[in-house]
């Protein structure tokens, strides 16, 4: 048995975050500024899911500084997370979350096709369990884990209300937001020639999900930096709210 005390955090010390949005709102953005301001308290990496050019938006010096890659399938994944781990890195980006069933389909399944429900097997309970498992692991790879994903509209079946969720199949669309220590929505506006305004939600608003686990709110929204310098803004709002945590 191992037993330890409960401390409480009064400054930000790491966490799990899930950004999501739609294409072009500024996730892999945000997580090339993370990369790039943890990168002075120890090494980070970018893993990039088969299928998501998003890295491209990145500074290419920050890619160089998180040592990234592709990876094709769920082995891979899981190969480049350990590596992590015995690196020792301080933080990890990924890119494209949402393709993380498709890995799962074809591990699970052997093929890329959507799970059934039959006789005596549940093969979506078989794939949910999977990717419910990894995600709960991330924690365990680095202090600070950014993973990004697209959204969707998904049909609260219970309710029969349409909500904005991460682009995760059935059950786990919504679910997903509890597999996460911070899950913000990002939206942008273009505002002139070559300028957008780009908003990090953090408070529940038409219906979308979003949630964190701190003794005080956040602001209702971050408006973020054109350039760098996004991810300070959301770490001081952090330890804004947990001063509330003495």
């Amino acid at each position: 048995m191992a037993r330890s005390p409960i401390v409480a955090q009064t400054q930000f010390e790491g966490g799990t975050f899930l950004l999501h949005g739609p294409y072009g709102s500024g996730k892999t953005h945000l997580i090339g500024d993370m990369l790039h301001t943890e990168a002075e308290q120890g090494p980070v990496r970018l893993i990039n899911m088969k299928g998501e050019d998003g890295f491209l938006s990145i500074k290419p010096e920050i890619i160089t500084e998180a040592e990234g890659e592709t990876v094709a399938d769920l082995d891979d994944l899981n190969a480049a997370l350990a590596d992590a781990k015995k690196a020792g890195v301080r933080a990890i980006g990924i890119d494209g979350f949402h393709r993380l069933y498709s890995f799962v389909y074809k591990k699970v399944l052997g093929a890329d096709r959507t799970p059934s429900i039959g006789g005596t097997r549940n093969e979506w309970g078989d794939c949910h369990k999977v990717a419910g498992d990894l995600m709960d692991m991330l924690r365990y790879y680095a202090p600070i884990v950014v993973v990004s994903s697209a959204s969707d509209k998904s049909l609260d079946q219970l309710r029969g209300e349409t909500h904005t969720t991460p682009n995760f199949p059935g059950q786990m669309a919504a679910g997903v937001g509890g597999r996460f220590d911070f899950v913000f929505y990002l939206e942008s506006e273009v505002i002139g020639p070559s300028k957008i305004r780009r908003k990090l939600i953090t408070a529940p608003v038409s219906k979308m999900v979003v949630r964190y686990r701190l003794p005080r709110p956040l602001p209702p929204s971050i408006e973020l930096t054109d350039g760098s310098g996004g991810w300070a803004l959301v770490v001081n709002a952090i330890n804004q709210a947990m001063k509330g945590a003495k």
